[in-house]
């Protein structure tokens, strides 16, 4: 099961330092829950960044990929640059 993590904590997180610790602090507390933590809003490499550094499980928003049509997913997966999991590659 996941929990998603809402874009407006994400976009705080981006500019106002104290919302750093309260974003980990609740990917700690979703993946103690034992679900997955997925964090919504990612508009930039540097949240998705900042996602992977507080261990999010995945990530969703424009920062990683626009809108697909179900056709072009097995592309994109495959493309490099693109792990396994989805998730962008430094």
């Amino acid at each position: 099961m996941f929990a998603a993590i809402i874009p407006q904590l994400t976009e705080l997180s981006a500019d106002k330092p104290r919302t750093v610790p309260f974003l980990s602090g609740l990917i700690d507390l979703v993946q103690g829950l034992g679900l997955r933590a997925v964090v919504e809003g990612l508009s930039s490499p540097e949240l998705v960044a900042l996602a992977c550094i507080m261990g999010a499980d995945a990530g969703q928003e424009y920062a990683l990929s626009h809108p697909l049509p179900a056709t072009e997913l097995p592309a994109w997966v495959h493309a490099p640059g693109i792990d396994q999991s989805g998730a962008t590659a430094g």
